[in-house]
């Protein structure tokens, strides 16, 4: 049973300079458990009329507590408890050297308060036991915090995110505006943007994977494809792996040739000037093979071609030209 007992313990961290807070917590649960926490406060005391027996078990109960205390605070913290004759003195001594309660204190308590904001990465329930511990700060250092002040800190430390819900919070009637009733909605809220934030996220992994299934089913189509082109035979090579309008052979077809070049005639008759004031600019193209420019003035060196020039009448009556295109043609000149 004992060695049970041993495996269990709770381990607390030691009393220092700068802990005070965190282990008061922590040795009061501890002291709970033990079923002596009303010896280290002092809440329970022996009676003149108690018998022999009573006595006995407030002493060993007591030196449990004060034993307890003791064993869970440094060296150099034991030097404030060794005169304490039972566990209440060495519990107070103890909080009047790292708790003392002045103003001084308060103000520093109450700044603390009336400061606490919400950290981006905090979830709702650890900001709202942020705000418990504050309260129960200032109640140690004698500072009474009432609700409705605790409900209205709760609102201020809270991100733009929650802005609505913030003004509609505060405008609670009287008897409902409770801090209880503020952390009951607060954490109702965070719940339900946490799962939609869940749902997004969900929704945008599904999304990625089926991405990444239809770019798989696209390789798997060009392979499929590769693997058709490669049992292909050209009808002007007689060769295999292409087509023959891809066919690069010198003898290739003449009227497949003649195709090609149309197909390029036909892309340079869809460029047009309508309007433009040409006197100082050059008429660039990112996809032409010559630019153009009206100043002969302009060339350092410069030979003249004769080539054939092709008016817009001329592109008109072109049987290349489709019906339709030539009606849109002739709107734009």
């Amino acid at each position: 049973m004992a060695s049970h007992e041993a495996k269990t313990e709770t381990h607390i961290a030691k009393l220092s300079d700068c802990n005070y807070r965190a282990w008061k917590t922590e040795i009061k649960w501890y002291l709970k458990g033990k079923s002596i926490l009303e010896y280290a406060l002092g809440t329970v005391t022996l009676a003149e009329s108690a018998t022999e027996a009573e006595r006995k078990v407030f002493r060993t109960n007591d030196d449990k507590a004060m034993a307890a205390i003791g064993l869970h605070i440094e060296p150099n913290q034991q030097i404030h408890i060794e005169e304490c004759n039972n566990a209440h003195e060495a519990w107070s001594a103890l909080e009047r050297i790292h708790q003392p309660i002045n103003r001084v204190r308060i103000m520093l308590l109450k700044r603390e308060f009336y400061h606490i904001k919400m950290k981006d990465s905090e979830t709702m329930s650890s900001y709202v036991a942020r705000t418990k511990i504050a309260t129960a700060y200032l109640k140690q250092a004698g500072s009474e915090v009432k609700d409705e002040d605790l409900a209205y800190v709760i609102l201020a430390g809270l991100p733009n995110t929650y802005e609505n819900l913030n003004t509609a919070l505060a405008s609670l009637p009287d008897d409902r505006f409770t801090s209880s009733e503020v952390i009951r909605v607060l954490l109702a809220e965070y719940d339900r943007r946490r799962s939609r934030t869940d749902d997004n996220a969900s929704e945008l992994m599904e999304a990625l994977q089926n991405d990444k299934k239809s770019k798989s089913h696209k390789t798997d189509k060009v392979s499929n494809t590769s693997a058709a082109t490669k049992t292909t035979v050209c009808f002007n090579c007689k060769k295999t792996s292409h087509y023959a309008r891809n066919c690069r052979s010198k003898s290739g077809n003449k009227q497949n040739q003649h195709y090609k070049n149309s197909k390029k005639d036909l892309d340079a008759f869809l460029v047009s000037l309508n309007n433009l004031d040409v006197e100082e600019s050059w008429l660039l193209d990112s996809g032409c093979t010559h630019h153009v420019c009206k100043r002969r003035d302009w060339f350092q060196n410069f030979q003249e071609i004769e080539e054939e020039t092709i008016t817009q009448q001329q592109i008109l009556r072109s049987k290349e030209v489709p019906n339709y295109m030539r009606k849109a043609w002739a709107t734009s000149c």
